[in-house]
């Protein structure tokens, strides 16, 4: 649901209107992310960013992005490499950040990671701020 706040014109309010609880409500809220306010940042920085704000989300929007992730991660098969190792790189970043979570979840995500063929310390230079 968050990629529906995200990708298209439905705001929260709307889903408020359509009799979604508010604790869901607010979930969507934690995990939509905030960078696409900014679509002239540079990627590693809209996803520093992200990460940002789900260190301050609840223990519930953690564990959702944790299981979002790993889905995410399992439908890159067909993605070019360059795609994959970038997105495996966000990926480690995005477990560090959630470290402490939900430890099944997170063993999940680093198992998806290498599933692609990328180690639990995956780096990819362009996920650093400096590179821009």
């Amino acid at each position: 649901l968050h990629d529906v706040v995200e990708d298209t014109d439905v705001t929260d309010e709307q889903l408020r209107l359509e009799s979604f609880p508010v604790e869901c409500v607010e979930i969507v809220l934690e995990l939509t992310n905030t960078s696409k306010q900014f679509p002239g940042l540079p990627r590693a920085e809209r996803k520093r960013l992200d990460r940002q704000q789900l260190a301050k989300a609840s223990r519930a929007a953690k564990r959702i992005k944790l299981i979002d992730r790993a889905d995410n991660l399992h439908d890159l098969a067909l993605a070019d490499d360059q795609f994959k190792s970038l997105y495996a790189a966000e990926s480690v970043l995005l477990a560090r950040e959630l470290a402490g979570t939900d430890a099944e979840l997170e063993e999940e995500l680093y198992a998806a990671i290498e599933a692609l063929g990328f180690a639990r310390n995956h780096q990819d230079p362009r996920t650093r701020l400096d590179t821009y």
